[in-house]
């Protein structure tokens, strides 16, 4: 598999948090040394691998709303989902808070700028991309589902504000460690048997 640096420079800013810097157009980016080297340097394929199948889940779930829009199916809940995604900056926000709250399904410390699939999960003979994108697909909804639920102003107001990221996320993370706790999720159990928290 070959994945284009172009493809993968925003998602890479973004899971390590740097949200603000992913929304930037990629040809700023790749003109900024400093972004290049924060999103590629010492980062392996399978890392660069787990976080694009991360952005593709994201993409395949706001296609999931979109359609379910055209055809009037979308609850309450979803709404205010697919409305998030009309800001530019959700995606690579959702990303972000994404990777603050993965030890919590992962239950492991982990380098966000390291954890990747596992080398079995990375092996195009055994996991296409598509099957590592449905391997995210649940994860991704139920992030989406706790973010949508605990913004409760402007998004665009919220993203401006220097906390954002830590505000929302420790609210998801929470949020997602009490419902483990008392419930285990076995989607969440199968997931975490595919990744390497440190790589």
């Amino acid at each position: 598999m070959q994945l284009g640096i172009e493809q993968v420079i925003q998602p890479l800013l973004a899971f390590t948090g740097d949200y603000t810097s992913a929304s930037r157009g990629k040809n700023s980016l790749f003109e900024r040394r400093s972004s290049y080297e924060q999103a590629f340097k010492d980062k392996k394929a399978r890392h660069i691998l787990f976080v694009h199948t991360l952005s593709k889940a994201i993409q395949a779930r706001k296609i999931e709303l979109s359609q379910k829009q055209v055809n009037n199916n979308l609850v309450t809940i979803e709404e205010k989902q697919i409305n998030l995604f009309r800001n530019l900056t959700f995606k690579s926000f959702l990303i972000a808070v994404t990777g603050k709250y993965l030890e919590v399904i992962i239950e492991k410390k982990t380098d966000l700028s390291q954890i990747e699939f596992t080398t079995e999960a990375s092996n195009i003979n055994n996991k296409s991309i598509n099957d590592l994108v449905a391997l995210w697909l649940p994860i991704v909804t139920t992030v989406l589902a706790f973010v949508g639920n605990v913004i409760d102003k402007d998004l665009s107001e919220l993203l401006s504000e220097e906390n954002a990221l830590e505000s929302i996320s420790s609210r998801v993370v929470t949020s997602i460690y009490v419902s483990q706790a008392t419930n285990p999720n076995p989607v969440f159990t199968s997931f975490k048997s595919f990744v390497c928290p440190k790589g």
